[in-house]
């Protein structure tokens, strides 16, 4: 139930953010191009980069890595795998985070070209 509800609270904030530019990139597009300069909305470049790996699941890997106290506190919200998205919050581990900076950097890495052009590298 906390899982969901990180999520909801902390990910949907960001789903809906990225519906949002959706739908103002839709509506620019209705614009007639001759009184586009005078609207009062324009259209919003953006790249929609996610984690191609379950954060939750890394973080469970991991786990044995969380002080003795938060295993202790995570014990009585049910199994590591259960309380998975929480741990992904809490650990700050070198081991966790490092694995996340490179998943991040090869998530990046895949939507090169979508940034390059974007920017129009």
């Amino acid at each position: 139930m906390i899982n969901v509800l990180l999520n909801s609270v902390l990910l949907d904030g960001v789903d809906l953010d990225v519906e949002r530019i959706r739908k103002v990139n839709d509506m620019v597009n209705w614009i007639p191009e001759d009184q586009k300069l005078k609207a009062p909305y324009k259209a919003i470049d953006y790249v929609w980069i996610s984690p191609s790996k379950d954060i939750g699941a890394l973080a469970t890997e991991k786990s044995r890595s969380l002080p003795k106290i938060i295993r202790f506190l995570i014990k009585n919200l049910g199994s590591v795998e259960e309380a998975s998205e929480i741990i992904s919050y809490l650990l700050f581990e070198k081991v966790f985070t490092s694995e996340l900076i490179n998943l991040g950097f090869e998530d990046g890495m895949r939507a090169k070209e979508q940034l390059k052009r974007m920017y129009q590298v």
